[in-house]
């Protein structure tokens, strides 16, 4: 899942708590917890996509072709 809606969640709930402690504790956590996870994500996916981007820009990556043979698709 992603953590944007857990954010969002969060933060809906520590804005419009209603007067209840918890909520704004809950509210508080979970939107902490969801961007902290948010930024762990970035930190390890974002240089192998930048890895990526470049190897295709200075074209240091190859393509396979030919014909598929022996295909079985997973069944429904």
């Amino acid at each position: 899942m992603h953590p944007v809606p857990f954010i969002v969640i969060g933060v809906l709930l520590f804005r419009f708590r209603k007067g209840k402690q918890i909520y704004q504790a809950a509210g508080l956590i979970g939107a902490a917890m969801a961007t902290l996870f948010f930024v762990l994500l970035v930190v390890s996916l974002v240089p192998n996509f930048v890895e990526l981007c470049h190897a295709y820009t200075s074209v240091n990556s190859s393509v396979a072709e030919g014909v598929v043979e022996n295909f079985k698709p997973v069944p429904t």
